[in-house]
C-alpha cells in the first residue's frame, strides 16, 4: 500500500464513520468522495485504482437507503468500512513503520 492510497482509506473510513453516526448526510460524502467524477479520478490514479471497487459500492448508498431502508444501509455502511479497515491492517513490523514515515512526512509538527 502506497501513502497516497493509505491516505485516502483512511479519509474514506471517517466519511463512511462520519455517514453511520448520521453527522453527515449521503449528499455531503457525494460532495466530497461518493460521486462519479471522484470515481474516474480514481481510476486513472496508478496509486488509487485498488480503490475504485469500493467508490462503486459506496455509489449505491443512496438508492440502498431509499430502497432498502436504513436497516440493509448501515449494513452496506459497515461491510465497506471493513473492506477499508482490511486494506489497512498492517503485516508486520515493516509495513507498520513504512507507514510511521508516511505519518510524519505528512508536515506534522509540534510547534
Amino acid at each position: 500500500m502506497n501513502s497516497n492510497d493509505m491516505i485516502v482509506s483512511t479519509f474514506l473510513i471517517g466519511i463512511i464513520r462520519l455517514l453511520r453516526l448520521g453527522e453527515i448526510s449521503i449528499d455531503q460524502a457525494h460532495f466530497l468522495i461518493f460521486c462519479p467524477g471522484a470515481l474516474s479520478r480514481i481510476e486513472e490514479n496508478n496509486d488509487l485504482k485498488g480503490l475504485a471497487p469500493i467508490i462503486t459500492q459506496a455509489l449505491e448508498l443512496e438508492d440502498i437507503l431509499s430502497i432498502l431502508g436504513i436497516e440493509k444501509y448501515q449494513q452496506e455502511l459497515t461491510q465497506l468500512e471493513q473492506l477499508l479497515v482490511k486494506r489497512l491492517t498492517f503485516d508486520g513490523h515493516e509495513s507498520f513503520y513504512d507507514t510511521s514515515k508516511v505519518i510524519t512526512s505528512l508536515g506534522l509538527e509540534n510547534k
